[in-house]
């Protein structure tokens, strides 16, 4: 229970930051997002990378 609050946490706080503000931005509007200087393929892959943490995290208590 307390793995699942952790990954809720940490998706809320990554959510309202710089990045989650620049994912916003890319989900309206990919090519607005990129005129206004987001780096568009780094944004998503760190959104893959933390994605791909936090289920790893979660896999790994679900097998113990």
């Amino acid at each position: 229970m307390g793995a699942a609050a952790l990954v809720v946490t940490a998706v809320y706080f990554f959510l309202r930051s710089r990045k989650g503000l620049a994912l916003t931005a890319i989900r309206d509007n990919e090519t607005a997002a990129s005129s206004l200087g987001i780096d568009i393929w780094r944004t998503k892959f760190i959104v893959y990378v933390v994605t791909s943490a936090l289920t790893a995290v979660i896999g790994a208590l679900t097998f113990l």
